[in-house]
């Protein structure tokens, strides 16, 4: 059995340029989904983007942009509240205010997100810093 590596690399190569001009689209639909249902609430000081990776900041209060005291565990409590209605984010990156206190939770999606699994994501997301900053 003999395998054409030459066939094999070219589809992989413009199969890898499909994905990456995919998420460049999605991630347009994707940050205007998440900053129509977040960027009006108070605790949400940005939300921002690099393809189809989302982050998502925190703060007390979007004016002074007054960071969250780390013993708060916000990012763990909404990933929490996330997870358990079948939403994985990545919590945990402190530091986004001075390099010791901020909380930013990133969203790393599958390439085959759909725009309804987007929209879902976006709601969980909202009822999750709702219920658990009372906002």
């Amino acid at each position: 059995y003999e395998i054409n590596y030459r066939d094999w690399s070219s589809d992989v190569c413009s199969s890898d340029l499909r994905l990456i001009e995919a998420s460049a689209t999605k991630g347009d639909f994707f940050l205007k989904t998440l900053r129509e249902r977040l960027a009006s609430l108070p605790v949400v000081a940005d939300v921002r983007r690099k393809g189809l990776l989302m982050g998502v900041e925190f703060v007390k209060d979007k004016a002074t942009r007054d960071p969250f005291e780390p013993k708060e565990r916000i990012c763990a409590r909404i990933a929490e509240y996330c997870f358990d209605r079948g939403v994985l984010l990545v919590s945990g990156i402190t530091g986004s205010h001075d390099g010791v206190v901020g909380d930013t939770i990133q969203i790393s999606p599958p390439f085959v997100i759909d725009e309804k699994d987007m929209r879902t994501v976006a709601e969980i997301l909202h009822a999750a810093i709702c219920n658990i900053l009372v906002v």
